[in-house]
């Protein structure tokens, strides 16, 4: 996620003994209030009962709600976007690069249902599907099908079949290869063969807007984006998480159920959902969910793209603004 899931990359240590904290703050909340007073106008029958759904931490994309009507129970997502775009109006690091290098942008929510969609014909694990779409404050919002299922904490310690759930997901979700990278509709599109220098010129651009006063940051910069400009093009391009995290996952009785935040969803090469997963996964959980993902096809390499790629995900923040060094020296447990 983007720049403010402050303290997440530190709970990767400790999440194991974190869970019933965290239970507390993931999950339906109750509003404590009454509903917008234009969130009505997207249900065709009176609303019965509203809830806010938080993923635990600030600065998601869009403010969530579980809404019952008589007739209906759903979710409702509206763009933060055009409210909580960062200081002074611009968006921060996380959305700033997904734009630049892969043409999302969490107010174009119209870009879900096709996204959702794709994800629905080629993931073991479903997506909601999104049922229609709406305005609710003068924000883009959509109106998503209610998914079973907790958020998940963490994959520390998570039964072994549900990391193989995991595995085998992401390995159809790759299969589905597509002719370009960038954004999933028509925002932005490139060959494949460009995405070595986009991804040098984004990592460029983002330490001068960023962290240009950061001296470490800028020598891990420097490396990296030589790094990335003797990358060999991408031999594939698929539908990519780029803010990968545990808590994008719903599961009950120990499997996965669902995918259930998919803004970040970009066309890029599937080596990026290892390299993020590196993060999040203990060296167990990493052959479990390797295991499961070579069952369905061989498992990316990710040696030749390590460096450039975790680097641009310090810089996106997926895991807070945490010191760069551990960052880049976190242990590898693929390859």
């Amino acid at each position: 996620m983007d720049s403010e899931h402050v303290g997440r990359y530190d709970e990767i240590r400790i999440m194991a003994d974190m869970t019933e904290i965290r239970s507390e703050v993931i999950g339906v909340r109750a509003s404590g209030g009454p509903p917008p007073p234009d969130l009505q106008a997207v249900f065709p029958d009176p609303i019965a009962s509203v809830r806010v759904l938080t993923p635990g931490y600030s600065g998601h994309a869009s403010d969530v709600w579980l809404v019952t009507t008589a007739t209906e129970r759903v979710v409702v997502r509206a763009s933060r976007a055009s409210t909580d775009t960062g200081d002074d109006g611009r968006y921060g690091p996380f959305w700033w690069g997904c734009r630049r290098l892969f043409g999302i942008d969490p107010g174009r929510l119209a870009d879900l249902e096709p996204v959702n969609a794709a994800l629905r014909a080629l993931s073991t694990v479903p997506a909601p599907r999104v049922l229609r779409h709406g305005v609710v404050g003068g924000r883009p919002c959509a109106v998503v099908e209610y998914m079973p299922g907790r958020p998940v904490d963490s994959f520390t310690g998570a039964p072994q079949v549900l990391l193989a759930d995991l595995g085998t997901a992401l390995a159809h979700i790759h299969a589905g290869r597509l002719g370009h990278c960038g954004s999933p509709g028509r925002a932005l599109r490139y060959p494949r063969e460009e995405f070595p220098a986009r991804l040098a010129a984004t990592m460029r651009e983002m330490i001068e807007r960023f962290s240009s006063g950061d001296a470490r940051m800028r020598s891990w910069a420097d490396a990296a984006i030589v790094a990335a400009g003797r990358l060999r093009p991408p031999t594939g391009a698929a539908l990519v998480m780029l803010d990968m995290d545990p808590t994008q996952f719903l599961a009950e009785g120990g499997r996965l159920t669902a995918i259930i935040d998919t803004e970040a969803y970009a066309a890029g090469p599937p080596e990026w959902d290892l390299v993020a997963l590196e993060y999040v996964l203990d060296a167990r959980g990493a052959a479990t969910f390797a295991r499961a993902y070579a069952a369905i096809a061989p498992l990316p390499g990710i040696t030749a793209v390590r460096l450039p790629y975790r680097f641009l995900a310090r810089l996106l923040e997926i895991q807070g603004a945490v010191d760069v060094e551990p960052w880049m020296a976190w242990p590898h447990v693929f390859d």
